[in-house]
């Protein structure tokens, strides 16, 4: 009927919700107005009450993020894990609270694990029943790939909610399994988390004194991996989180002879980025080596990028304080590609503290920017400016624009907390 209603006519969404309202008893106003037009997700965490070694009640409850009382109607998977087996029930999380009748009565489980299917949305509860678990061999044979992901994303969400997990415990629970995860996807899923981690919710020192062991274990687990795809993965963040002086001179020798670990096919732009992650970190003679890697290049468009790439990538805060001042005008950011790299050198977590200057400008040139360029860009600018801080001044540079502009553009306005989103939680989970 929704077809013939509205046959060569143009129809919204609330006429397709009242449409298809006609053909089922769920008040599809309530759910589209919490799942649609609301804001947050819930906070769902479990409760248990035990009897005699058994089950006595097993309860799922919500609450709103922001601490309201909203009710997110949804389906997911509760896991009971046990020894030998996995028992998998289905939640149907109509209400605030909701008691899982098919759990009573049965064993205490190991480990309860919210969302296993990964069908939910919201905050999933972890304990650390789950994460030692998650940790044991035995995780990785009876949980397939789909519960692994789900929970290895749990434990990420908690640990920016500040919640269960500390950053040094998630990072020290991924490099554990960065050489056993034998999903390829899943281990992406754990270097995407430690090299956020590492980068975005340690403070330096902490990150220093532990660069070395973790080194040393992305190149073992590289070295243990039997696919080519893995070992790419795991060179990648290898030579991304570099920063003793042996992993960045094994770099060097691997960039300098062109001959990269057994199994890792490196391209002419990985060896292009080797290049700047070693002048990045100011290696000895690195302009030498952006020279020769301009030598190497022999695509005439790649070569106009690189050339367009080297004040960026210079130790002089002079050169790089002028050639940010250049972005304000648009003609120099229409290779808007060329301009994020070179942005993603400005604002690297090794050079937060030189940098933290240019964000008020970052904020000033919005609008301007929205006006001159792609659709996309205004996020891009701000994610990849914003993206590695973590100190409480950055912090107030965001919250001082935005009170200073109190009419500023909502949708700008919500790119700018979107970008920020990090470096809010960080002051939360780092200081």
């Amino acid at each position: 009927d929704y077809l013939r209603t509205y046959a060569g006519r143009n129809a919204s969404w609330p006429d397709l919700i009242g449409a298809l309202q006609r053909h089922t008893p769920i008040d599809l106003a309530a759910w589209n107005g919490v799942w649609v037009n609301g804001a947050g997700r819930p906070a769902l965490t479990y409760a248990l009450k035990t009897r005699h070694g058994r089950i006595a009640d097993l309860s799922i409850s919500q609450q709103g993020e922001d601490g309201s009382a909203r009710i997110w109607p949804q389906l997911f998977g509760v896991a009971l894990v046990y020894r030998d087996s996995i028992v998998q029930l289905t939640v149907d999380m109509k209400d605030k609270s909701v008691h899982l009748a098919a759990a009573a009565g049965r064993e205490l489980p190991l480990a309860i694990l919210m969302n296993a299917d990964g069908q939910g949305y919201g905050l999933f509860g972890v304990d650390r029943d789950v994460l030692s678990w998650l940790s044991s061999d035995s995780a990785l044979h009876q949980a397939g790939p789909v519960m692994r992901a789900a929970a290895y994303i749990n434990l990420y969400e908690n640990m920016l909610a500040n919640r269960a997990v500390t950053p040094r415990q998630l990072l020290d629970f991924d490099r554990r399994l960065l050489a056993r995860e034998p999903e390829e996807l899943n281990l992406n899923i754990l270097i995407d988390q430690l090299a956020s981690v590492y980068w975005r919710f340690l403070k330096p020192a902490e990150r220093d004194s532990m660069a070395a062991g973790l080194e040393s274990d992305c190149w073992a687990a590289m070295l243990s991996v039997t696919t080519d795809n893995k070992k790419k993965l795991l060179f990648r963040t290898y030579s991304t989180i570099a920063l003793s002086k042996g992993a960045q001179d094994r770099l060097f020798g691997i960039w300098k002879e062109r001959r990269p670990p057994a199994g890792v096919k490196l391209s002419e732009d990985d060896y292009t980025a080797l290049a700047a992650s070693l002048a990045l970190r100011v290696y000895p003679g690195y302009r030498t080596i952006l020279q020769e890697q301009l030598g190497r290049i022999t695509n005439s468009d790649r070569r106009e990028r690189w050339l367009f790439l080297q004040p960026a990538l210079s130790d002089d805060a002079g050169e790089r304080d002028r050639f940010f001042a250049l972005l304000k005008d648009p003609l120099l950011r229409r290779k808007e590609a060329w301009v994020l790299t070179a942005l993603s050198y400005l604002h690297h977590p090794l050079r937060t503290a030189a940098s933290e200057k240019y964000l008020p400008a970052t904020l000033d040139w919005l609008q301007d920017i929205q006006r001159t360029g792609d659709v996309f860009f205004p996020q891009s600018w701000l994610q990849t400016s914003f993206g590695y801080y973590q100190s409480a001044s950055a912090a107030a540079i965001v919250r001082d624009f935005l009170q200073a502009h109190p009419d500023y553009n909502p949708r700008l306005k919500a790119k700018i907390l979107q970008a920020a989103d990090n470096l809010f939680r960080a002051q939360k989970v780092v200081h």
